[in-house]
């Protein structure tokens, strides 16, 4: 008996040792693609596999994401920002889905950040 709890505390030490999978920003957020809208003009989500930008200018970046960890204040921010854009500003309503989407999945409630 004492041979089978050893087992388990030192599996359940493994386990909580294991890193959390980075998400893969593009991929789940972004359609894959390396910007949304395509082509890079301004403003447009910036996205890698470790990271997640909005990008108003070529100099004015709000880094919602990077690796595990998202500062879902930048992300409410970014929201009303994209939500703030005139009607016809190129990809807004791409840009406003997915960062709604990461919103969602990320940032259902207050949670001081």
């Amino acid at each position: 008996m004492m041979k089978f709890g050893a087992f388990i505390v030192v599996g359940l030490a493994l386990i909580a040792a294991t890193p959390a999978q980075a998400e893969n920003w593009k991929k789940n957020f972004c359609g894959n693609q390396d910007y949304i809208p395509a082509g890079g003009k301004y403003p447009h989500l910036h996205c890698g596999s470790d990271f997640y930008t909005y990008s108003a200018t070529s100099s004015k970046h709000v880094n919602m994401a990077q690796g595990d960890k998202v500062d879902c204040a930048k992300v409410r921010s970014t929201i009303d920002t994209i939500k703030a854009l005139d009607p016809n500003t190129a990809g807004k309503a791409e840009m406003q889905a997915s960062t709604v989407s990461v919103g969602q999945a990320y940032c259902k409630k207050k949670d001081g950040n």
